[in-house]
């Protein structure tokens, strides 16, 4: 399958709700989608499924520290730089794919490859938002440059 002139790919993580997004995907364009594990969100630990008002409200300190440092991680989950390196890791694998890739993730791997390619620095990631089913695109070109031309797109995208 092209999408314009380039061949397409569907890569999602393995968590369940990618790998159902990708699958809807890579079916009309006639493809099979890739599984790639290190496209999965963050490891949050113990505050797995925990709101920010109930961590803000029991673990201000901690999440304030988890908000600054690439080092902090909650307990049991996964730093941020850890989840940087593996996500980085997967962008590269995708980006030397080559043609267009469509990735189904999650939102902190969605923000960190957009602080990758626009060079925001850690403490200021979470300034950027990605709503759950929203379209944010990566434009790669083949001297390295890079645009974005959108994020966060929703029901404007039919």
């Amino acid at each position: 399958m092209f999408i314009g002139e380039s061949p397409a790919s569907v890569v999602t993580s393995g968590l369940q709700r990618a790998i159902e997004t990708g699958a809807a995907i890579a079916a009309e364009l006639g493809i099979r989608p890739q599984v790639d594990d290190d496209w999965d969100e963050q490891s949050f630990g113990e505050w797995e499924d925990k709101s920010m008002s109930y961590l803000a409200a029991r673990h201000p300190q901690e999440l304030s520290r988890f908000r600054e440092e690439r080092h902090y991680s909650p307990p049991g989950g996964e730093t941020h730089a850890d989840l940087e390196t593996r996500v980085l890791a997967a962008y590269e694998r995708a980006m030397a794919a080559g043609g267009t890739v469509i990735v189904a993730t999650h939102r902190k791997p969605i923000i960190t490859v957009l602080a990758h390619v626009l060079g925001i620095p850690h403490e200021r990631i979470w300034r950027l938002a990605t709503a759950p089913a929203s379209l944010t695109a990566v434009e790669v070109w083949a001297d390295g440059g890079t645009l974005v031309p959108f994020v966060n797109a929703t029901s404007h995208l039919r």
